[in-house]
């Protein structure tokens, strides 16, 4: 489904915009854009306007580097990595071309003193684990007052441990399945061992991978995570929590703006004016107050603020501006002369 809504939004503004555009689909789940594509042609989008090159895995950096350096390509737009957003970045550089990049995550939910802890949590469990936690947007890291820090924790434990992890095409109950492949679940579990071995605390988890291919990994949450670590300052991009204190408004907002991403964030008071405040300085594209991360309310712009989350927005104006060219066309009045 996250598929499908992001290549939906891809190609919406730009065709909007009066553009053609030419769809690359990821190249581990192809099927998915094609459903997009076959439905809008469908509805009657003229031939023409959406053009669909799906590729395989070994022919993808060829063909994307030629199509991002190709001459008739006027902009470019990537929903993905940081580390293949930054190899996108620099073709486009060669050509001056301007690009959209939404990129990586490192979500942060910061939970003041006040807060309604049942709330936060499960706001918390919702944007960590939705999706196994493969969204841009998901929860990472979870910065904890410490007078209400044992207290969220156990609460936080106990929903989790609650949650049914499998196989979801053949138990329609589970609530967390599979990663979206066996080389993503290793990753993920490497980053969480690494940790671990570094002195980390495992809260919940059992550092293994089952299931088909060896794709599903159960919830993760760590505490003690030094920031030398990886899994500190890198996208898990898996469903994994990080769990941090602090004392301080201040110190709160110094822990959730050490990360170089800065695509969303939450902050939970039952003080809006507090946490409007405490929102204002998170480094973030959008911070919501008393909701998960995972949420973009439709016609309000979406993305991050540089740094390892990409540039440019998607979604309201600020999407339509991004696939428009600005134009001056002046009209001189009849029999006004020019003198050199």
């Amino acid at each position: 489904m996250t598929q499908v809504n992001l290549t939906a939004r891809a190609v919406a503004c730009p065709l909007i915009c009066g553009n053609t555009v030419i769809l690359k689909p990821s190249e581990f789940s192809p099927k998915c854009q094609d459903l997009v594509v076959k439905a809008l042609t469908a509805a009657g989008l003229p031939a023409g306007c959406l053009g669909f090159l799906p590729t395989s895995p070994e022919r993808t950096p060829g063909i994307t580097e030629y199509a991002v350096k190709h001459d008739k390509i006027l902009r470019v737009n990537f929903t993905g990595s940081d580390r293949v957003g930054k190899i996108i970045a620099g073709w486009a550089a060669t050509c001056l071309k301007q690009c959209v990049l939404e990129l990586g995550g490192k979500a942060p939910v910061l939970v003041l003193e006040d807060a309604n802890i049942d709330d936060a949590v499960e706001a918390v469990v919702f944007g960590a684990l939705s999706y196994s936690g493969q969204i841009c947007m998901s929860t990472e890291r979870v910065l904890l007052h410490s007078s209400i820090n044992e207290d969220f924790k156990a609460r936080l434990l106990n929903k989790i441990n609650g949650l049914k992890c499998g196989n979801h095409m053949e138990d329609a109950d589970v609530s967390i399945s599979g990663l979206i492949s066996s080389a993503s679940a290793a990753r993920v579990l490497n980053m969480i061992k690494a940790a671990v071995a570094g002195g980390a605390t495992l809260l919940t988890g059992d550092l293994q991978a089952t299931g088909p291919c060896g794709t599903i990994v159960v919830p993760h949450v760590l505490e003690g995570v030094g920031s030398d670590m990886d899994i500190a300052h890198k996208e898990s991009f898996g469903p994994v929590l990080v769990l941090s204190e602090f004392d301080t408004d201040e110190e709160a907002v110094s822990l959730a703006n050490s990360s170089d991403f800065s695509l969303c964030a939450s902050v939970y008071s039952r003080d809006v004016v507090r946490a409007m405040e405490v929102a204002r300085q998170v480094r973030a594209g959008s911070c919501h107050i008393n909701g998960p991360t995972v949420y973009v309310e439709a016609p309000l712009p979406n993305g991050g603020t540089g740094g390892s989350s990409g540039y440019g927005r998607f979604g309201g104006m600020a999407g339509v501006e991004a696939f428009t060219e600005r134009k001056v066309i002046t009209l001189a009045k009849p029999g006004m002369k020019f003198v050199f």
